[in-house]
């Protein structure tokens, strides 16, 4: 099942490769869906100039009847001219959109955007963000929460990085990202305000501020609820923006929010820092290659490995371009050693003008692209960092952080599933000074509240929260009926064999049958429950002498006792039911045990595809703080309109292995 230190480079190489088919793959998804958009939109710009066009040569035929009718009025009622008129006014909107985006030089998706009139067309929602490229990520918790509020909505994102379209440029839930320099921003802003195109914008400064263009179809009640919940924390983020988010954060803080909980409550969304960010890499940024020699990690194959990363943005950093929230270079030296004394390899990530540690056994600085930081952080047992845009990028992948806070507030911005050290002395001063990022208020050099953390502590939170080297388990990517069933129950004998009396719960009958076929199967004696629909079927199926009993999802725990299992569940992970199902198997299966979700991912009619990662997302954090949880297998099913892929495609997870 799980895969040791040697042997690890053509497994990691295998399983790199399956990883990178299933995003081109993926990506493939999304390039069809927006291409359905942009025709959809494309199909209903064309049809309303057909209607436009029949409605103004009825409006000249009229007009010229009433020029020369001696009793306009009652041949031509006012009511019969309305809908002539406000056809006129949309297409005068249409064209006076379409001016306004070639006046401020932007292009892309937006123009197959038009004023919608009311209509019945989707909502289209703009999200408007600022800041670096961690608060650029955590806009994707707000777009998955207005995605899921408002069904499948267009969502345009406006933010003032550069690299903002590297962060959400693959996000499945966004039509597109733009990233305009300020005076054009600023006039995208009132012609958005001013047109009906958009029918909510959600600004986003840790508190969602909403306003409704005109003919804004969203609900009121959603809106009232929105900003009453909002308007009490508008005081820090409407005045003198960012410097009252000290105040801020210590006031959330004491209400119980950190930030992403403060985004969900005010933007009356289902976001919280349980969830954390999203991040979608595109098949572009995968780090394969042809040749070991050519790939970035190969240094560190069949080896556990940490990432690490000594820096910040350095447009608000001090004279020697640190940040007062960074760690001085000695005191990383300290904790490089003792992670290498621990058994890991250290990789260093970030920029290349940032300073090189010493000792780290992989510099990557300046070597990789944001969506290969993303792959490189997948696939480290932990990742050390001090507060920033890196630790986001971390929890979008799922990976356990070690994060070192200072001057920034750990309540606010640490994620739960990290281990947050905060400063023995002082700390929490950000933005009680405009240069606070720049230089301590006290005056100390370096900040007190930085120098004084201890490698001892970074080792101890390490090792509650490192993953050992992990497990990466592959499923198939088509129906079971389009001969995927043998993958399936490969991966699953490969759980099963090394656990004699595992339990194995089946629910599709061409999987039972490809089980029962698998090298190795019946000969570790599983424990098998099938539906009791299927019982009958099972019986003239499994070998004599095998266990097999009918039962369902939610009869597991019972049968599995208190002994580590290896559990299969079909299970739809985007339900509530789905997932309760499954972190309860997570907790059965204990350590040393194992639990494979086998998920079918359904598609809503004309909602966005949904990749495995986000499926895959929270089931790491179902195993309990500090403890190792069970190996965790996700096997997708993909329907058959998500495109030709056969069981070479299939997707490939960072997974949660046994301690």
């Amino acid at each position: 099942m799980g895969q040791g230190r040697d042997g690890g480079n053509s497994f990691a190489s295998r399983s790199l490769a399956l990883l990178r088919d299933d995003a081109l793959a993926d990506q493939l998804d999304l390039a069809r869906h927006r291409i359905q958009v942009l025709e959809s939109s494309e199909a209903a710009l064309r049809s309303a100039l057909e209607k436009a066009t029949d409605d103004l040569d009825r409006a000249a035929r009229c007009i010229a009847g009433v020029l020369t009718d001696p009793d306009p009025v009652r041949r031509f009622p006012a009511v019969a001219l309305d809908p002539l008129l406000q056809t006129a006014s949309l297409m005068q909107r249409r064209d006076a959109w379409l001016t306004g985006l070639a006046a401020l030089g932007l292009d892309g998706p937006v123009f197959g955007l038009a004023p919608h009139g009311g209509g019945e067309d989707p909502l289209t929602l703009l999200v408007v963000g600022s800041g670096g490229i961690g608060d650029a990520l955590y806009l994707s918790a707000v777009v998955r929460g207005l995605h899921e509020a408002f069904g499948a909505p267009r969502i345009v994102v406006l933010h003032e990085h550069p690299a903002a379209e590297q962060v959400l440029g693959g996000n499945p839930y966004v039509f597109a990202v733009l990233v305009p320099p300020e005076p054009a921003r600023r006039g995208f802003l009132d012609l958005c305000h001013s047109l009906d195109v958009f029918d909510l914008i959600a600004e986003v400064r840790y508190v969602v501020s909403y306003a409704t263009p005109p003919l804004s179809r969203i609900p009121a009640e959603f809106l009232r609820l929105a900003h009453g919940r909002a308007a009490p924390w508008q005081r820090y983020v409407r005045f003198d923006w960012p410097h009252r988010n000290n105040d801020l954060a210590r006031q959330a803080v004491a209400a119980g929010f950190g930030k992403l909980d403060l985004v969900g409550y005010t933007g009356n969304l289902a976001v919280s820092g349980r969830q954390g960010p999203e991040f979608f890499p595109r098949p572009g940024a995968m780090l394969v290659h042809a040749t070991p020699a050519a790939d970035p990690l190969a240094p560190v194959h069949g080896r556990g490995y940490v990432t690490i990363h000594h820096g910040a943005a350095r447009t608000m950093a001090g004279a020697a371009g640190l940040q007062t929230k960074n760690l001085p270079l000695e005191g990383w030296a300290g904790i490089v050693a003792a992670l290498q004394a621990e058994g890991h390899a250290v990789v260093q990530l970030g920029d290349a003008a940032e300073a090189l540690v010493p000792g780290v056994d992989l510099d990557l600085r300046g070597a990789t692209c944001l969506e290969q930081t993303a792959r490189v952080l997948q696939h480290a047992s932990a990742h050390v960092d001090t507060e920033g845009g890196i630790v986001h990028l971390a929890r979008a992948m799922r990976v356990p952080s070690v994060v070192l806070f200072g001057p920034t507030s750990l309540g606010f911005f640490g994620y739960p599933q990290n281990a947050n050290i905060a400063p023995r002395d002082c700390g929490d001063c950000w933005w009680l000074t405009r240069d606070w990022s720049a230089a301590c208020a006290r005056g100390f050099e370096p900040p007190i509240c930085m120098a004084g953390h201890e490698t001892a502590a970074v080792i101890a939170a390490l090792r509650r929260i490192a993953v050992p080297p992990g497990i990466i388990a592959v499923g198939p990517a088509q129906p079971l009926e389009d001969g995927a069933a043998a993958t399936l129950a490969a991966a699953l004998a490969g759980f099963a064999i090394p656990r004699p009396g595992a339990l194995v719960l089946l629910e599709d009958p061409a999987l039972l049958a490809a089980c029962l076929a698998a090298p190795g199967f019946a000969a570790a004696a599983p424990r098998l429950l099938v539906p009791p629909a299927l019982f009958e079927a099972a019986q003239a199926m499994v070998p004599a002498g095998l266990w097999l009993r009918p039962g369902v999802a939610e009869a597991i725990p019972a049968e599995a006792g208190d002994h580590p299992a290896a559990i299969a569940v079909v299970a739809d992970l985007r339900t509530q039911q789905g997932q309760a199902v499954a972190a309860e198997l997570c907790r059965v299966a204990g350590p040393g045990g194992a639990v494979a979700v086998i998920t079918r991912e359904g598609r809503r009619q004309g909602a966005a595809p949904m990749p495995g990662q986000r499926l895959l997302a929270w089931l790491p954090d179902q195993a309990p703080s500090g403890a190792p949880g069970p190996s965790v297998c996700v096997l997708e099913q993909r329907p058959a309109s998500s495109g030709p892929r056969g069981p070479a495609a299939a997707p490939a997870a960072r997974l949660q292995p046994a301690g």
